[in-house]
């Protein structure tokens, strides 16, 4: 985290105006009593990202690099990547669960059958 000078002011200000925990201690030593400040800046992540390490082959190497040939940053292009390739697996299985339900679907069966007979009637001949 980035602090600009403070240029003088005080440290309490300081720590009032960023919402910083400000700690006074007092030390002792063998001939004086010295006060001193500090100032604890903490910051709690709710959400850190976690490092991943992966092996690519020449055809991800290759499709990496259009990717990063479009602004990205090579981290923003394999986390929008897995996100979409994740994406498309749920809608192949929602596909395939709607596809299974119309199989199973024996009125539907004979509608399509219904369908597919007056389609049949209505050809031109030849």
């Amino acid at each position: 985290m980035k602090h600009s000078s403070s240029g003088g002011a005080d440290p309490g200000q300081m720590a009032a105006r960023h919402g910083w925990q400000q700690v006074k201690r007092v030390r002792e030593t063998t001939d004086r009593v010295e006060a001193f400040q500090c100032i604890a800046v903490r910051d709690t992540l709710d959400e850190m990202a976690q490092a991943v390490s992966v092996r690519l082959d020449d055809e991800a190497l290759r499709a990496l690099r259009r990717l990063e040939a479009t602004g990205m940053s090579r981290s923003e292009a394999i986390r929008k990547s897995v996100i979409a390739a994740a994406s498309r697996l749920q809608d192949m299985r929602a596909l395939a669960s709607e596809v299974a339900a119309l199989e199973a679907d024996d009125q539907d069966r004979l509608e399509m059958l219904a369908v597919a007979d007056l389609m049949e009637s209505l050809r031109a001949p030849g």
